[in-house]
């Protein structure tokens, strides 16, 4: 018997459960069957598809429609497997939302394509960030940040690397359609950024350049700073080569094609291009490269590149440009563009400082003063979490906002006289009590002998001089000081009323909080009290 037939049997009871449980989502995926099955193009992967639609179906009703919709697209970046991490993923996102969640099965949240490209077979960051950093350090740069860049949109290009002085933002993740699968492209993504931090000028004004003169400058611009780089540490060169693949055995002439060609060109001398434009620009870069440390002389080249490709009529998009390879970074810290960068995201605000103006009403139209933005004082950190249903670590999956207590207006001399005078009888009797485990030696009097004491004293009379009478020991007390941290649950939960009574959980933990405060000695003790609600 072939064994694919045996998954006929557990194909059609899913399917028939899922007719019962949600019929709209029973006939929507029946008719895209063939076109999953031709995706998959395996029975197996086939039969664990449909069964996870039919759990969707089951944890969130009514919105196994919404999902399977757009199954084709999600699994042209997915498998089965990352496809459950991703539905997962929306349900632990919104457990008790269901039109939100919607949202995000129909791909109309930007979680959603953050978390497809996560759970997508690339190359991840979190995993990345320790050896990066130990990396860049080998290098002598150990001041650096190193972030992710996430990407919101679902039908946005691929990240690249930014940089500036203080911070790199290194795109969340890496698929293996952007070369992932080649080599460690994380490291090259590094080593590229340190070359152009050692030899690239920074935030040159734009001005009057159009996008594609801007585009050619900064390819030619990362050749030049790799070959200084490669010049330096022979062994990057061979880093970065894997990443390299543009061909024009297409006959592509587009834009993005031609330069992505003209990359490999400088980069490996073997590689043979059909094109004109790509072979006369190894050469124009090719006559300069004895004057590496010379960026206005590869000024030139990239101007007349960029020309050449205007009198070809090449359309260049900017919206649609992305550096090639993925390695490479996005050249913003070649350039200034001006306010045109007020709609960048604030983590990709790269350690400028922001100011905002404030005319004086005294004297408007004749001075204005500057001042800093007030910092948020709203701390946010971020752990990862074991995800049980998954089985996967999720990086910088919980999120802790820490932050301060609003100001009640009460001043430390008012909450001492608030505070009772009466403390706890019960840790008074304790700090009461005699310590065994201290001994006060050389007393008057005690319970026992000091046998230290009692030898030095029998010595003393054997010598015939005056003994030491303090020959006893007793216990002692010793003072124990105490820091105590207390962490108040103060979700929504906790205002649910005990019993029948009008009693809170809330007023209970306050209680019991107020009673420890009460207990401890000010003159000694310390103790703070904190609170979180998820």
């Amino acid at each position: 018997m072939d064994p694919s037939t045996l998954l006929i049997e557990p194909l059609a009871t899913h399917l028939g459960i899922l007719r019962t449980r949600d019929n709209a989502a029973y006939t929507r995926l029946v008719g895209a069957l063939p076109a999953l099955a031709h995706r998959l193009g395996d029975n197996g992967a086939l039969a664990d598809l449909v069964a996870l639609c039919d759990e969707t179906a089951a944890a969130a009703p009514g919105l196994a429609s919404d999902l399977i919709t757009h199954l084709e697209y999600l699994l042209a970046t997915l498998d089965v497997a990352g496809l459950r991490r991703w539905i997962l993923t929306g349900m632990r996102l919104y457990p008790d939302h269901p039109a939100r969640l919607a949202r995000y099965f129909r791909l109309d949240d930007p979680a959603a394509a953050q978390s497809m490209h996560a759970e997508a077979n690339g190359s991840a960051f979190g995993a990345a960030r320790i050896a990066l950093q130990y990396y860049l350090a080998g290098f002598g740069l150990s001041d650096v940040e190193l972030k992710a860049r996430q990407q919101d949109d679902l039908n946005a290009l691929p990240a690249r690397l930014a940089i500036s002085d203080g911070v790199l933002l290194f795109p969340e993740h890496y698929l293996a359609v952007e070369g992932a699968g080649n080599g460690d492209i994380y490291r090259a993504a590094a080593a590229h950024a340190l070359a152009h931090l050692r030899y690239s000028p920074r935030h040159q004004a734009v001005g009057t350049r159009k996008p594609m003169l801007v585009a050619v400058l900064s390819l030619v611009e990362d050749a030049r700073v790799e070959r200084l780089m490669a010049r330096k540490y022979p062994g990057i060169h061979t880093l970065w080569g894997p990443f390299h693949v543009a061909s024009g055995a297409a006959g592509d002439l587009g834009v993005a094609s031609l330069t992505a060609r003209l990359a490999r060109a400088l980069h490996d001398p073997k590689y043979v291009d059909p094109n004109h434009w790509v072979n006369k620009g190894r050469e124009l870069f090719k006559a300069c490269a004895d004057r590496l440390d010379d960026a206005a002389a590869f000024v030139e080249v990239g101007s007349i590149l960029a020309n050449d490709l205007g009198q070809m009529r090449a359309r260049f998009n900017p919206q649609q440009y992305r550096v090639e390879p993925a390695y490479r970074d996005d050249n913003t810290l070649l350039w200034d563009f001006g306010k045109e960068e007020e709609r960048t995201r604030p983590e990709e605000m790269l350690a400028r400082e922001s100011v905002q103006v404030e005319p004086d009403d005294a004297e408007v139209g004749i001075a204005m003063h500057v001042s800093v933005i007030p910092p948020d004082t709203v701390r946010r950190w971020h752990y990862p979490e074991w995800d049980y249903r998954a089985e996967v670590e999720r990086d910088e999956w919980v999120t802790v906002i820490d932050a301060p207590l609003a100001d009640s207006g009460t001043t430390a001399s008012d909450a001492a006289r608030q505070r009772p005078t009466a403390r706890s009888t019960a840790l008074d009797t304790t700090a009461r009590l005699l310590d065994r485990s201290m001994r006060l030696r050389r007393q008057h009097e005690g319970d026992e002998l000091d046998l230290n004491a009692a030898i030095e004293c029998r010595i003393s009379q054997r010598g015939r001089i005056a003994p030491d009478p303090r020959i006893f020991q007793r216990p002692g007390r010793r003072r124990r000081s105490h820091a105590i941290l207390l962490l108040l649950d103060l979700s929504e939960s906790t205002n649910d009323r005990i019993g029948g009574t009008y009693t809170t959980v809330l007023d209970v933990e306050k209680r019991a909080a107020a009673i420890v405060a009460e207990s401890i000695d000010r003159a000694h003790d310390r103790i703070a009290l904190h609170g979180f609600a998820s």
